[in-house]
Formats: C-alpha cells, sequence, structure tokens
C-alpha cells in the first residue's frame, strides 16, 4: 500500500535547539565582511568603523542583560564561555587550595563535563545537586549548604535545555550569598542563560548573578556567544587564552567582527521585540496544547504544564503511539522537532536523565517529543503538526507494519 501526498515544507518547532537567523541580523553580517574588514585592534581610520560596530554591538548585549557593555566578552560560543568561567573561578584560589565548584545535575555538558575531567584530574572538588522530582526545582538550601570555605564557584542553568523548566535562581543566588557572608567564602555565582534569552527578561541584577553565558543561535542570531558580568565581578578574572589585549583583556584573538556584530543586531531586536515575541509564542504554544488536548485526548501527556516553564516550551509524551519518540520522529513529515537536546543526539534511546530527574518515569521519558516555538510560527503551523500526530496515534493502533507502508505527507488530511 502506498500512499503519497504532495508534500510542503515541514514546520520547524525545535527553536530551543537553535533558530533561523534573522533576516536583519544576516543583513548586518552580509554588510559587516564587506566593508567592516578591518582589523578593530588597529589604529589607522578605516579600522576605527570596525572598532565602533563591535562597541555597538557590546553596547546591544549590555542592554539586553541590564549591565554595562564592558562586562561582555565575547566567545566562540557558549562551551567557550562555560570553560572560561569555570578557569577563571579555578584560578581564584591560594596555591595550594583545591578549589570548590558547586553546580546541578541539570547543567549543559558543557559545564558538566569539564567539571568532571576536572574532578578526575584532582584538579577541583564538586558537589553536584539534583532537582527535587516532585517539582523539576533544584532547592536553594541545598545548593547554600554546599557551600564551604574554598568554594569559588555556583553555577546554576536558569532554564533545562530539556524539560523548560524555570529554575528559582533569584531565590538561590540570594541563599548562597547569605551563607557565603556568614561563612566569609569568596565567591561567584554563575549561570548558563542560553536557553532563557529572548523568551524571558534576562537581568543578572533581579537574578543577582554574577555572570551568565549566552548562546546566539538561540535567539536568531550567529553560532557565537559572550561571556557576560556585571561591573562588581566578585572574582580576579584571568584569561584562559593568552596573547593580545583584545576583549578587555579577557580574551585574546583578533575579534570576529561580522558575527560579533551579527550577535549585537539579535539583542538589539530581543530589547526592541521581547515583550511581543512572548506574546506570540506563548499564544502559539497555548493553542499547540489546547489542540492536543481537543485532538488527542489522553493518548498524549503534556509534562511540567503546572510548573514554571518557558512560553514557547512544550513536552510532549505520545503515549498511544507504539514506539519511542525518536520512532515517531522518523516517521513524521510535516514537522521538524527533537527527542532529547541537539547536545544529546548521538546517544541510544534511553531518556534524558533530565526527564527523569525532573519527576517522568522512563517509559514516559522514552515518548517524550521536545515541542520549542519561534517568531515564525503559526497556529496554522499547530494545525498541521496536530493533524500527523492524530494520524500517526491512529494508525499506531493497526500496528506498525502499515504504518511503514504509507509516506504520509505533510498535508495528511486527519
Amino acid at each position: 500500500m502506498s500512499w503519497y501526498i504532495q508534500e510542503q515544507e515541514p514546520v520547524y518547532v525545535d527553536n530551543n535547539a537553535t533558530t533561523q537567523i534573522d533576516d536583519r541580523v544576516q543583513q548586518r553580517i552580509v554588510d559587516a565582511m564587506k566593508n567592516l574588514w578591518a582589523n578593530p585592534s588597529s589604529a589607522y581610520e578605516i579600522a576605527q568603523k570596525s572598532k565602533d560596530a563591535v562597541d555597538e554591538a557590546r553596547k546591544n548585549m549590555g542592554e539586553m542583560l541590564h549591565v554595562p557593555k564592558d562586562g561582555v566578552t565575547f566567545t566562540s560560543g557558549g562551551t567557550e564561555a562555560n570553560a572560561l568561567i569555570i578557569h577563571v573561578a579555578m584560578k581564584n584560589v591560594p596555591r595550594g587550595v583545591l578549589p570548590h565548584i558547586v553546580t546541578t545535575s541539570l547543567e549543559h555538558p558543557s559545564i558538566i563535563e569539564p567539571l568532571k575531567y576536572e574532578l578526575e584530574q584532582n584538579n577541583i572538588e564538586l558537589t553536584v545537586i539534583s532537582p527535587d522530582p516532585k517539582t523539576g526545582k533544584i532547592d536553594s538550601k541545598s545548593i547554600s549548604d554546599a557551600v564551604k570555605s574554598n568554594t569559588v564557584l555556583v553555577t546554576v542553568q536558569l532554564v533545562n535545555n530539556e524539560t523548560g523548566l524555570v529554575q528559582p535562581l533569584t531565590d538561590i543566588s540570594r541563599a548562597v550569598r547569605e551563607t557565603a557572608k556568614r561563612r566569609d567564602v569568596h565567591l561567584a555565582i554563575h549561570s548558563d542563560v542560553a536557553q532563557a534569552i529572548g523568551r524571558l527578561d534576562v537581568n543578572l541584577y533581579t537574578l543577582d548573578v554574577d555572570a551568565v553565558t549566552i548562546v546566539g543561535h538561540k535567539f536568531y542570531g550567529p553560532r557565537i556567544g559572550a561571556l557576560v558580568i556585571r561591573q562588581d565581578f566578585p572574582l580576579k578574572f584571568i584569561p584562559m587564552f593568552r596573547g593580545g589585549n583584545q576583549e578587555n583583556g579577557r580574551r585574546a584573538g583578533t575579534e570576529n567582527t561580522p558575527m560579533i556584530v551579527g550577535l549585537g543586531e539579535a539583542a538589539r531586536l530581543v530589547v526592541e521585540n521581547l515583550r511581543e515575541d512572548v506574546r506570540k509564542i506563548q499564544e502559539v504554544r497555548n493553542y499547540f496544547e489546547e489542540k492536543l488536548k481537543e485532538e488527542l485526548k489522553d493518548t498524549v501527556n503534556i509534562n511540567f504544564a503546572d510548573r514554571q516553564r518557558l512560553p514557547n516550551f512544550s513536552s510532549v509524551a505520545v503515549k498511544s503511539f507504539d514506539g519511542t519518540a525518536k520512532e515517531l520522529l522518523e516517521k513524521c513529515k510535516s514537522f521538524i522537532s527533537s527527542y532529547c537536546a541537539a547536545c544529546h543526539s548521538t546517544l541510544d534511546e534511553n531518556p534524558s536523565s533530565a526527564l527523569t530527574e525532573c519527576g517522568l518515569s522512563i517509559e514516559l521519558s522514552k515518548k517524550c517529543i521536545r515541542f520549542s516555538f519561534g517568531r515564525r510560527n503559526t497556529k496554522e503551523d499547530v494545525d498541521r503538526i496536530i493533524k500527523e500526530l492524530k494520524a500517526m496515534t491512529f494508525f499506531s493502533k493497526f500496528g506498525s507494519s502499515l504504518l511503514n507502508q504509507i509516506n504520509l505527507g505533510p498535508t495528511a488530511g486527519f
């Protein structure tokens, strides 16, 4: 049996993995590649234009995060920014003292893996705090109680990339500061906020953190990043890369002017459009979940719906499909999404530990699809997704053999 439906472009709903670059950002990058080719660190007049463009991007980034522009250090991406804050922290202990770092089991691999490596090399002491499985939240007291005399860094992700859950970071930071003050401990608080930019208003002072990591491709910008610190950053900033004096002496290497300009433009658009963007993506997400309940009823499970989530995020377990989320997505042609974070996509089908640690069963976790909506998504996109999910659950009742014989195009009329 063969059923062919004329295919349309699939709907992209994996915006928390990466976003399509904004046309305005792309144009700024192209213009910079043509016109801002001079080295920003050079003394001649044509280089001043490149320097001014980098400064403008730095200013836009500072405005987005509510800090002075001098706190922005551009990096190659989020992985480097996270490595940089770990490096800085490790260098801020007296000779002979082993630095202690506190983090959580929900962190991005670019935090967890370097810390595990340093622990294996006996270069640090490490405390890893797990969330409360009933809420998915990190308990502020558990974090603050872990602080001791040699603690130099507490790093807690604001939003997990696989659950979409927002952590009570302000409460955590305040508890840590109270404990650090009482115990006379000199430390920095850091958060990887990559998932939150463009979906939440991220303010370092409101969150009461000293440093954050951001990643451009999460908010319609290029694939570079930044480590952003407050003016009163409590540690001595010792660079990881040695060489020139670029980035206020924090990161050596000639600036990547076009990508920095693009990142600055993406930041400007966040400042300009955040409220409207959040309203739109939340409206589309809510419509999606309403249609799921209406059309698929109790055959799906909307995870974490009663908890504080990103406004564009929906974790869905299609319980009625006879197979895993990966197998379901391989069948679906009308939309592009993921069953795990991109950084875990080369792993087998075992569920993410983030899902199980936040209260989902292993069986349910294996069926979870991560839907994350973006600026370009519409209610019409949702209707197409719902039609195909409904079709998949319908045919699943007849066994996988029937599904294998059917080419379900993205306009299947279910």
